[in-house]
């Protein structure tokens, strides 16, 4: 779920969010839902020069880079996430399937569908 959708959906979490990053965020999720990805990761990267440790902002990038398939991207973005908290990083599927996986994810051969191989 996008940081977008849960915004609206829970209201408190604008306290947590620098203000600045607000409008970034809500434009960056619509770019992604739109799969205007490029767009969507120009805004996330906004975020980060503001917050380098957003949290959402780094998961919306790697998710924008899985995306347009760029996987030395989301993976570094997804190593970036673990050392800042491990601990949430590890809550996300997509990482917590990669850090398990014996493979590193650019040796694996990917799907022409354009789905993730894990």
């Amino acid at each position: 779920m996008s940081f977008y959708i849960r915004y609206k959906e829970d209201e408190k979490m604008t306290e947590e969010i620098n203000p600045e990053c607000l409008e970034l965020f809500i434009s960056g999720d619509e770019h992604f839902l739109d799969e205007d990805y490029d767009l969507a990761i120009v805004d996330y990267i906004s975020i980060l020069k503001i917050d380098a440790n957003c949290l959402e902002a780094r998961l919306s990038l790697a998710q924008a880079y899985r995306c347009i398939e760029d996987w030395e991207k989301t993976i570094a973005e997804w190593e970036t996430l673990l050392q800042i908290n491990p601990e949430f990083a590890l809550k996300q599927p997509e990482i917590a399937e990669w850090y398990a996986c014996p493979k590193s994810p650019l040796e694996l051969e990917y799907p022409d569908d354009g789905s993730f191989p894990f």
